[in-house]
């Protein structure tokens, strides 16, 4: 028998007795009898610290009805328990890692009632997949979430899914799709399917305007421990894969790679734990420069892949194939690992790649059947930790026609244009760490060097063969190369009559820039300084290349033209947009250096300005230092830099405490101990002084500063001066 206008809440718990109890006087403080006739039904699944004692309490004071489970039997079974024994016209099911806000259960009845087709509605929160995140509180008590809830304006929009964290569903929308699966166990991706059913039948769903607070995570216990978090991924993956075939929407996905046998097997298994259960097969092609001799029957599985790879690969939680090959080129061993795939997807990695979003695969497969092949986000970290950035078709249709060419930064891309495929850029992430190490670099430039020139040879030679050309010439640090990089790119630009909008018209002009810069450092010639400084502005002028600016402003404050330093540079920090096209770009770097080179030269106007302008510059270069030290802490350099503000600006303290932070930091920052020689001397502190000023010159014995104030100090206490 169903009550009409009831609510029935439903409340799973397992363990987290604080968190059980936090929501339930939430619902108690903050929901309405009057305004929201509700009942609470709280279905405990074998909880060991204290709950279920707690709820026993409760029920017996009449304020909610419990079912004790004996054993932990997931999420979707114990709801449907929940839901057997409701009365309520409409259900809401409820974590028990949540705090709800006051009025919460009528914003969201208003919002469910106010359009006959909606199924179900979920609130904004403050930990949640989908589209229902909501940052900018963190919760205190329920009194200050009241506060912040009350003062929430969030849009009323419709959705294709609602995570039920807190979703109110219309109980005979629930009857009709027959409830939650229980195929999914412990449970997640048993609410996709129910959202999937509901939009099936012609339903729709909503987000509101209510803000509820979700810790996230707790049920599952994932986020402090490691090994319950790749329990928890293995979960979800399986599940995912539960609930695509359920829906009859399953794709198989296949992983290529390509493994040279001199890689370490720990590398392999960081990029292959990444994306394992998130795939169906994966195939490896391993290469070798020297074949081993094979004698005994027992060596089979070293005839296909190298015997120190045999952990990783027989651990896997899908299936493999590998072949064991003789190294040619990056396009052939790649396009080799396409043919080993049979599946409807293929995905491809680079050993020291790791994939940080793998959940999306799927998702897009999904969401865009018609998309034939979707570029991904690849952050390649460098020595620095900075990262550049680049898009690349990672996910695609397994197609015979997809094929990479180039011997080396093989692309496969040139394939999918040809034949017009459909393209989607996505979030999925892709960390590549195979830059980290300088000297790796190197090595890896001489081996694509050799790779290269053999298709600057070939009658169809592209002009990203040219790109990687030059980039390699660069990379050798050799001055006669700076010149055969802007002699290649020259000829780049006459061979391949670049539109304005292609990405590499731009980014060529930079790079040539970059050359002729990078000659003038070594040579001092001033034509060469000259043609560095029409490039950059070429780019700047007609594209606003990041890298063009900062160029740019390289050569201007080698002019001391700090003027211009400081004009071009504000016209790129304010600028709306960033238009980078899919080239690698260290946009992180970018800024860093807008910040460095916009307080340098306000640093150095001061030097020459009056007293009212000099102050005005020196506030200037302390608010960009202060930028860059907010997003890069460790750079000892700018640190530095802004004690001597501080110091310049009669800040003395704060350039003390900011010294004292930074020689913690860096025990060998001998310019910070001697700085704080002098602050200690100001206020004629002289043994503690004499002390930081030893510890300078022991780090180094040249230091002048140091060593003038330390034979100062000593003249003083032995009474030679007052």
């Amino acid at each position: 028998m169903r009550t009409k206008n009831l609510t029935s809440l439903i409340v799973l718990t397992f363990n987290n007795f604080e968190y059980n109890k936090l929501c339930i006087d939430s619902i108690l403080q903050n929901t309405s009898l009057v305004k929201t006739p509700f009942e609470i039904i709280i279905v405990d699944n074998a909880s060991t610290d204290g709950t279920r004692e707690y709820l026993q309490g409760l029920e017996k004071s009449g304020q909610i009805r419990v079912i004790q489970n004996e054993e932990n039997l997931g999420y979707p079974k114990a709801i449907n328990q929940g839901v057997a024994i409701a009365k309520g016209e409409y259900l809401c099911l409820l974590n028990n890692d949540i705090v709800l806000s006051e009025e919460w259960l009528e914003k969201m009845l208003r919002c469910i009632k106010s359009d006959s087709k909606l199924a179900a509605v979920g609130p904004y929160t403050s930990y949640s997949s989908g589209r229902q995140a909501a940052q900018g509180y963190t919760f205190k008590d329920i009194d200050s979430l009241n506060k912040f809830s009350s003062k929430f304006n969030g849009e009323e929009k419709y959705v294709d899914f609602l995570v039920f964290f807190n979703c109110l569903i219309k109980r005979s929308v629930w009857d009709e799709i027959g409830g939650l699966s229980e195929e999914y166990g412990m449970g997640n991706f048993e609410d996709a399917e129910f959202c999937w059913r509901a939009l099936e039948k012609g339903y729709k769903l909503k987000v509101c305007n209510c803000y509820i607070y979700h810790f996230g995570g707790l049920s599952f216990g994932y986020k402090k421990d490691a090994q319950k978090q790749r329990a928890y991924v293995s979960l979800l993956a399986k599940n995912q894969k539960i609930f695509l075939k359920r829906i009859g929407q399953y794709k198989t996905i296949s992983l290529c790679m390509i493994v040279a046998d001199s890689e370490k097997p720990q590398t392999l298994k960081r990029c292959l734990d990444s994306v394992a259960e998130w795939v169906d097969y994966i195939n490896i092609v391993f290469n070798y420069k020297r074949f081993p001799k094979w004698t005994a029957k027992e060596d089979y599985d070293r005839r296909i892949f190298p015997k120190k790879f045999k952990k990783v690969l027989y651990d896997l939680p899908c299936d493999f194939k590998t072949k064991y090959l003789e190294w040619t080129d990056f396009s052939e061993m790649r396009n080799e690992s396409l043919d080993m795939a049979k599946s409807d997807y293929i995905i491809w990695l680079d050993a020291d790649d790791f994939l940080t979003t793998a959940q999306g695969l799927r998702d897009m497969i999904l969401r865009f059947p018609d998309i034939d092949y979707f570029q991904c986000q690849v952050n390649s970290y460098k020595e620095n930790r900075n990262r550049e950035v680049i898009k690349q078709n990672r996910l695609f249709k397994n197609k015979k026609e997809y094929r990479f060419r180039n011997s080396v930064h093989e692309d496969v891309s040139f394939s999918m244009m040809e034949v017009e495929a459909k393209k989607l850029t996505t979030n999925i992430t892709i960390n590549h760490l195979g830059n980290l190490n300088f000297k790796d670099v190197l090595r890896k430039n001489k081996r694509n060097m050799k790779l290269i020139l053999k298709d600057m040879s070939s009658p169809d030679v592209h002009s990203l063969t040219y790109f990687g050309y030059v980039n390699c010439l660069l990379l050798t640090q050799k001055k006669e190369n700076f010149l055969k990089a802007i002699k290649c790119i020259d000829e780049s630009f006459k061979k391949f009559n670049f539109t304005h909008e292609d990405p590499l018209n731009s980014k060529m002009w930079v790079i040539r820039g970059g050359a002729a810069l990078m000659y003038w450092k070594v040579t001092k010639q001033h034509a060469s300084l000259m043609g560095a400084k029409q490039s950059f502005l070429k780019a700047w002028d007609e594209w606003k290349h990041p890298e063009a600016v900062i160029g740019l402003s390289e050569i201007y404050s080698i002019e001391g033209e700090w003027d211009k330093v400081i004009s071009v540079l504000t016209e790129f920090y304010d600028l709306d947009e960033i238009k980078t096209g899919n080239i690698p770009i260290d946009l992180e770097e970018i800024i860093l250096k807008t910040l460095q080179y916009l307080g340098d030269a306000w640093g150095r106007k001061a030097i020459d300005a009056d007293k009212p302008k000099k102050e005005e510059c020196l506030k200037k270069a302390e608010e960009y230092y202060s930028k860059y030290l907010t997003l890069r802490e460790n750079n000892i350099l700018i640190a530095d830099r802004m004690c001597q503000i501080l110091r310049n600006t009669g800040r003395l303290d704060d350039a003390a405490f900011l010294s004292i932070k930074l020689v913690n930091r860096f025990p060998n920052y001998y310019i910070g101990y001697s700085n704080l020689g002098a602050y200690e001397i100001s206020y004629n502190r002289f043994h503690t002084a004499r002390l930081f000023l030893k510890e300078a010159l022991r780090i180094n014995p040249k230091h002048k500063d140091a060593r003038h104030n330390l034979k100062m100090i000593e003249n003083v206490l032995k009474g030679k001066r007052k």
